[in-house]
């Protein structure tokens, strides 16, 4: 084998450390806009099922499946919605727009879910619905000693989202 002459040699030295950290550098930067690009849209999925929760919270209050299909056709509108459900707390499905699949398995509780399936690449969200607690007269409150009541859960907004 011949060896590499001097010129060769430094040239070496000096450009692949360089390449090396180059290299190192685009890796880091790849997965962490990767990372980045993977918590926005968990915030986004979150952010939207929260708000077909606030938005559902009047039509689970009446019993208003008209108000709630409007809703859920509003959400379904977006790109990668693929279905929407609005249940009321005994788990009867009030309205619902989209592809409907079958629901997630979890039982209906007052925590926030979610699910992946890796095999369809669709993630599922479940986001309870509570009633809001509104002071209407506060002085009546106060002279009973105020109410500490957890607010009483309506319903739940089942979102599933595609990642295709």
């Amino acid at each position: 084998m011949r060896r590499l002459n001097i010129r060769v040699r430094m040239l070496l030295a000096a450009l692949l450390p360089v390449a090396v950290v180059s290299l190192l550098l685009t890796l880091v930067f790849l997965l962490t806009r990767f990372d980045d690009v993977q918590q926005s849209y968990q915030q986004r999925t979150r952010a939207l099922a929260r708000q077909l929760a606030l938005a559902s919270e009047y039509g689970l209050f009446a019993a208003n499946q008209v108000q709630l299909q409007s809703v859920v056709r509003g959400g379904v509108r977006e790109p990668d919605v693929r279905w929407i459900v609005v249940q009321d707390s005994s788990g009867q499905i009030l309205a619902g727009a989209g592809e409907i699949e079958a629901l997630p398995a979890r039982s209906l509780s007052a925590q926030e879910g979610h699910e992946f399936d890796p095999d369809r690449r669709v993630d599922t969200l479940l986001q309870p619905v509570f009633a809001s607690s509104i002071a209407l007269d506060e002085v009546y409150e106060q002279a009973l000693g105020g109410s500490d009541a957890s607010p009483k859960l309506l319903g739940h907004v089942v979102v599933s989202f595609s990642r295709h």
